[in-house]
């Protein structure tokens, strides 16, 4: 997967927040990483291994080397177009994209403050680098002491990695949910005319207070029906 796509995440990264960077850039930057990467990954299946087939293929150097170039030259590429040729990027016909539908219910106010943006992008950005440092640098240089790992390490060294699993899974799959919880809830409440959403949330959202409105408006309706 790495050497199929890798080669797109700098440049969406690029695109998303350096105003250096250009369309042509970026399309060059996945492009030409990705045609390199797959060079390099069937290059080094040849020559370190000796041959082109599944096997070689799936080698974890092999592999490797396949990722490290889709993300360099695709990191390198980049790099030269902001710096020859930066598109200096203003920002603002980004701001005046139409929406179908201007709908900010899941908005608060900072989510639209350009100053809170700035913060969260640097936040981002010292969040992502320091994970690299750690993942790349300090847990191999950590573990390099050990040299050829015991069983009884190689287990200690597994638990952290499944245990590191199970937390991120954690909070990719409730964070999400929890931060939805709202207009969850007014779904529910939709579905099963229930007040949920009006009891975890006085302020209720938009979604319930139309519910509301159309339950309250059908009751003379049902009045008026005669009864058999």
């Amino acid at each position: 997967m790495g050497i199929v796509i890798g080669s797109a995440v700098y440049p969406l990264w690029c695109m998303m927040t350096d105003d250096r960077a250009s369309a042509q850039g970026a399309l060059t930057a996945a492009w030409v990483g990705q045609i390199l990467a797959v060079g390099a990954w069937l290059l080094l299946a040849g020559v370190y291994m000796g041959g082109i087939s599944v096997f070689n293929l799936g080698n974890n150097y092999v592999m490797l080397g396949g990722n490290l170039v889709a993300l360099g030259s695709s990191f390198a590429i980049m790099q030269i177009q902001m710096l020859t040729k930066p598109d200096n990027y203003d920002w603002k016909s980004m701001g005046e994209i139409k929406l179908l539908e201007d709908d900010r219910s899941g908005l608060s106010a900072d989510d639209l403050d350009p100053e809170e943006l700035l913060k969260a992008k640097r936040w981002i950005a010292k969040a992502g680098w320091g994970f690299t440092l750690l993942i790349v640098v300090i847990w191999p240089v950590l573990s390099t002491p050990a040299g050829v790992f015991t069983k009884d390490y190689f287990a200690f060294w597994i638990f952290i990695a499944v245990i590191w699993a199970l937390v991120a899974s954690f909070i990719i799959i409730a964070l999400p949910i929890w931060e939805s919880k709202d207009q969850i809830l007014a779904v529910f409440d939709g579905i099963f005319h229930t007040n949920l959403c009006e009891y975890y949330n006085p302020e209720t959202s938009k979604a319930h207070k139309l519910h509301t409105a159309a339950a309250a408006a059908a009751e003379p309706a049902k009045a008026a029906e005669p009864v058999s």
